[in-house]
């Protein structure tokens, strides 16, 4: 009789809570509306009845109610950013952080690496694009978002950090010295008397400005291998800043909105085309802004030289909240000029040319680099450039 007397006090109580938050249940699945209540009522629920009150954080609660429902949108990448992992990713966008150098994405539910950065401990150690990263400093990562994981490999630099990483079904583990990372997102140099090579790393903040630094010695070419290998991506923005500079005045990406509206998007310097001959490189760490870019360019006849890029073919915007988090959220997709829908598919290349094995050659000597070594052949016999 006691337990039903306590059992019966304990829904009054329910009742009660309910009651005081405005929990409309009842007529909000009548009307078939959004159950709003029932966030504030199980909020409520906690307030009053966990075991332990002195341990709740509001702030905690409030941020797990708004993690869970953007991971219900089903999109990888959808998701709530952190003030912590926020900072981070500004800094990165920047072209400078503290880390190991790896770009991540989610991929067939696993977080995997889109690219390591060129020059950076993960470079130098050996990671690889696709890598599928399955644990960190032994801890394994199942079930955790990208911003947990990043958390996880993040620290300072001169520490060091085990990532353990699945490849081809094969594990495998490094062990990776953190350094302070400065990005030079650009590089030039001339292959021959004729032929120059411009490597792009990554679409940061600082790209364009780097890009225009090399501008005059790029106009001095007779053509141009562009090197868009491991470039995970960045800033739509400064991609179609540097894109005119390849395709003119013609569009470089289709957008796509949630209604199905299609926008053709063009380059602001779109008066501003190179008149020469560019092969591109690619490989499947070539992901987001550089397939807008590579996709691009084979729409209007340029080759592509390597093995088929990552296949991100969505749009994020970021929303910064007034507690320095912010929510990413998938708004657009985009397609190739020609209408391609590239994402989970990837962009296959011309010409197919499997990766280097030494990735520290990748770019430096065509004799240990087959992918560029077919491209200055492309450029030379074809073209007659030398």
């Amino acid at each position: 009789m006691g337990k039903r007397i306590k059992y019966g006090f304990i829904l009054f109580l329910v009742a009660l809570v309910a009651f005081s938050a405005g929990f409309t249940l009842k007529s909000n699945m009548a009307s078939g509306s959004t159950n709003w209540g029932m966030l504030q009522f199980v909020y409520n629920l906690i307030e009053n009845y966990y075991v332990a009150p002195s341990t709740l954080d509001p702030n905690k609660l409030v941020e797990g109610a708004i993690r869970g429902m953007v991971q219900a949108v089903g999109d990888p990448y959808t998701r709530y950013v952190d003030p912590e992992s926020f900072s981070q990713m500004k800094d990165q966008l920047e072209g400078s952080f503290s880390g190991i150098g790896i770009e991540m994405g989610v991929k067939d539910k696993s977080i995997v690496v889109i690219a390591p950065i060129e020059g950076t401990p993960a470079y130098k150690a050996g990671i690889k694009a696709n890598d599928r990263i399955v644990s960190v400093d032994g801890k394994p990562v199942d079930g955790m978002d990208i911003n947990q994981v990043v958390r996880l490999i993040r620290g300072p630099a001169g520490t060091q950090v085990k990532i353990g990483v699945e490849r081809n079904g094969e594990l495998k583990e490094f062990n990776i010295t953190r350094e302070t990372i400065e990005i030079k997102s650009v590089s030039f140099r001339p292959l021959t008397y004729q032929i120059g090579y411009l490597r792009i790393s990554t679409f940061n903040d600082k790209t364009y400005d780097e890009f225009k630094t090399y501008l005059p010695e790029i106009e001095k070419m007779k053509a141009l291998v562009l090197d868009l290998r491991n470039d995970p991506g960045g800033t739509v923005k400064t991609c179609l800043d540097i894109a005119g500079y390849f395709v003119g005045d013609n569009p470089v990406v289709i957008t796509v909105d949630r209604n199905g509206n299609q926008t053709k998007v063009y380059s602001p310097y779109k008066n501003s085309k190179l008149d020469i001959p560019v092969v591109v490189l690619v490989n499947e760490g070539s992901a987001s802004a550089a397939e807008i870019l590579s996709g691009a360019m084979k729409d209007y006849g340029y080759t592509l030289v390597g093995e088929k890029t990552f296949g991100k073919g969505l749009i994020q915007s970021v929303i910064p909240l007034y507690d320095n988090s912010a929510v990413i959220i998938t708004t657009e997709k985009y397609l190739t000029p020609s209408g391609h829908d590239i994402n989970k598919i990837g962009i296959e290349p011309n010409i197919v040319v499997p990766d280097p094995k030494d990735w520290q050659d990748m770019g430096k000597n065509p004799e240990k680099d087959p992918q560029l070594k077919e491209a200055l052949k492309i450029l030379q016999e074809k073209n007659g450039i030398y």
